[in-house]
């Protein structure tokens, strides 16, 4: 979770951790069923770089 300081007035976009296996996140993302597969994404895990 980020903490840093958001403009609320241009706030449009939220991502929810559904579920996880050992290589990636499952997302349920808030634009709409039009985006990945019904709003749902399988994303790998985020690596530092």
């Amino acid at each position: 979770v980020m903490n840093v300081p958001v403009d609320h007035g241009i706030l449009n976009h939220a991502m929810l951790l559904i579920g996880y296996n050992a290589t990636s996140w499952l997302l349920l993302n808030s634009w709409s069923e039009a985006w990945g597969i019904k709003e749902i994404s399988l994303n790998e895990w985020c690596q530092d770089r």
